[in-house]
């Protein structure tokens, strides 16, 4: 079975590795600078840059509040590094937030985090030794844990994904294979109490969870048996509740939720093996696949074994876009292309200094922030927008929170 790749810049080479070390060599543009910049008409740059922390940790998840005014980022090394959202000033450091349990004889990482929508101030965080915590941000505590179900009940311990549906009601916690298997955990968010599980649709560890981003009942999971299912929460049983399942043929690694030009709902899936696939969610197809060589040719660089997807994200306008970096040099080369019936250049990130583990991106201002395994938290802000008043960037950093429906949830 695949597992995801692990770059050569994160491992100790030595005199007989000549094929990676070759890879590294050969890696470098397709073309030259003033090409570079006619075909990634959007130039970003860093607006603000912080280190989170001094210890040697992968920044591993990134989630915002929905008006864009705080950034988590949750470590390899089980904290959450709160911030808040500054025009004026960039990045502002205003929690820390120690996660991992007294009671817990492993090493634990972030696996999750999402911030509540009808509270800004709340944070639901999970990690990966099977703990869920509730922080009130503004107080600087763990306000409570979930429970985590009756005694006799056979929770697995270890958390891989996690995610909160768009009336923040209820959590989804995806777990590794347990005793042959793998489960869905649903917890009351109200309650914070385990309300029940899906145990049937998936055979490997799970990668990821999404809820969809206006539909309440509408989850989709994706495992490491390569294949995608999609649920509607509304039924009262696993199998009733399975829509459609999709097999992508490789281990998932991370998906989205889009609105097309034409308001159909897609799903976009990165492989493990660094391939991207589109899914019309309403009519169940794959539309569009993009194979790991042709990603590497989209950004214009010579090496796939040293290029990566980062994430895909949505524009105001409907429009899809993927985030593609490299380990070259420590993950200096950070592109973005948009998807349509092939990959076209779109955006080139100047000054990156880390490989990009995660990123969130905000549709109305066009920023995004990224972290990685520098341990960098980095805000890019558009070139043509870095001169702005504060006044219009104010205006575009905020927009209205959009409220799920409160249909209730039959467990």
């Amino acid at each position: 079975m695949s597992k995801r790749i692990i770059f050569a810049e994160n491992l100790g080479l030595s005199s007989s590795d000549d094929e990676n070390i070759g890879a590294i060599e050969l890696d470098k543009d397709m073309c030259t600078s003033s090409e570079i910049d006619s075909l990634f008409k959007i130039k970003y740059k860093i607006a603000h840059e912080m280190s989170a922390t001094m210890k040697r940790e992968f920044i591993m998840k990134l989630c915002t509040n929905t008006s864009f005014t705080k950034v988590a980022a949750g470590t390899s090394g089980a904290t959450v590094y709160i911030y808040d959202i500054c025009q004026e000033r960039g990045l502002i450091k205003s929690a820390c937030l120690p996660c991992s349990s007294s009671i817990s004889d492993q090493p634990a990482s972030i696996c999750g985090l999402n911030f509540l929508n009808e509270d800004s101030s709340i944070l639901v965080v999970g990690t990966t030794d099977g703990h869920l915590f509730v922080y009130d941000v503004r107080e600087n505590y763990s306000r409570m844990s979930f429970k985590r179900g009756p005694k006799h009940l056979d929770v697995p311990k270890d958390y891989l994904c996690l995610d909160r549906n768009a009336n923040s009601r209820l959590l989804c916690v995806g777990t590794a294979n347990y005793r042959d298997m793998v489960q869905l955990l649903f917890f009351d968010l109200r309650q914070r109490k385990l309300m029940g599980c899906y145990s049937e649709s998936h055979q490997g560890d799970m990668t990821d969870i999404k809820f969809h981003p206006q539909n309440p009942d509408i989850l989709c999971t994706g495992s490491v048996d390569g294949l995608i299912n999609i649920f509607d929460l509304h039924e009262t049983s696993e199998e009733d509740a399975l829509l459609t399942t999709f097999n992508s043929e490789s281990c998932v690694y991370k998906l989205n939720w889009h609105k097309t030009l034409y308001e159909k709902d897609f799903i976009s899936c990165m492989t493990t093996t660094n391939d991207l696939k589109l899914y019309n969610s309403e009519e169940y197809d794959l539309v569009a696949e993009f194979e790991w060589p042709k990603i590497t040719d989209a950004i214009k660089r010579k090496a796939p074994s040293n290029c990566h997807l980062i994430n895909t994200h949505s524009t105001l306008d409907n429009k899809i876009f993927s985030l593609v970096g490299t380990n070259f040099n420590k993950g200096e080369i950070l592109r973005s292309v948009q998807l349509k019936d092939q990959m076209i250049p779109l955006a080139n990130f100047k000054g990156n200094k880390q490989i990009i583990r995660d990123s969130v991106f905000e549709m109305n201002s066009n920023a995004l922030i990224t972290g990685g395994e520098g341990g960098f938290l980095t805000l890019w802000t558009q070139e043509d927008r870095l001169n702005d008043s504060t006044q219009n960037n104010s205006q575009e950093l905020k927009h209205k929170i959009k409220r799920g429906s409160h249909k209730t949830n039959p467990y």
